[in-house]
């Protein structure tokens, strides 16, 4: 499954060829929709997570989602999403 990340809820698309040493890359996501905060009540997130995957294979395009407390650089959130995307 592709990666994802984000400060609230960020959804990856492209690639970035910078990295930064200080930064903390997150761990791939176990799902099509990841709430490692706790913010959506699980039976909403297993929903999402069945929409998602309904979606990957209908349409054989894949999104996934990704909810932190907070983004792991100093860098604008495309670009730290991108870098996580493809980590």
């Amino acid at each position: 499954m592709k990666r994802a990340a984000s400060c609230l809820v960020l959804i990856a698309s492209l690639r970035a060829s910078v990295a930064f040493a200080a930064e903390v890359i997150p761990p791939a996501p176990t799902h099509y929709f990841n709430d490692y905060v706790g913010i959506v009540s699980q039976s909403a997130a297993d929903q999402f997570d069945r929409q998602l995957r309904k979606f990957d294979v209908d349409t054989s395009n894949q999104v996934v989602v990704a909810v932190f407390s907070k983004m792991q650089s100093d860098d604008d959130v495309p670009a730290y999403t991108q870098r996580v995307f493809f980590a």
